[in-house]
């Protein structure tokens, strides 16, 4: 019995101090149009909040763009208010691209969106 208790202790224990090491955070009022051209820089904005919302952390995020196995990483700088980023993000090939934002503070929570690429004509 006190084999299970020293466990059951341990383990608890142990998830506090995973959560406090990291935690999550979502990532809310992404902005991004959903069709722009190839090679033309756009503007994304979003908001990274943290799960526990007085967790303070120095986040860092990059966004990424995905397209038949490539994956392209911009870095996000931060914006005019509290847990506000951008990043300039220019697709280099037409295509439905898929967009992600990584927090870079344990798991990111976020539905990805996508922005059609349409190829220059010249």
């Amino acid at each position: 019995m006190r084999k299970r208790i020293a466990i059951l202790v341990g383990c608890w224990m142990l998830s506090g101090a995973v959560a406090q090491a990291g935690g999550s955070a979502r990532i809310v009022g992404l902005h991004a149009p959903r069709e722009v051209k190839t090679g033309a820089s756009f503007q994304l904005s979003f908001a990274v909040q943290p799960v526990v919302p007085n967790h303070r952390r120095n986040v860092e995020p990059v966004v990424t763009a995905s397209l038949d196995g490539q994956t392209l990483t911009f870095p996000a700088k931060a914006g005019k208010g509290k847990d506000q980023y951008a990043a300039a993000v220019s697709l280099p090939e037409a295509g439905d691209w898929t967009i992600r934002v990584d927090s870079r503070f344990c798991q990111t929570l976020m539905d990805p969106v996508t922005v059609r690429a349409q190829a220059v004509k010249s």
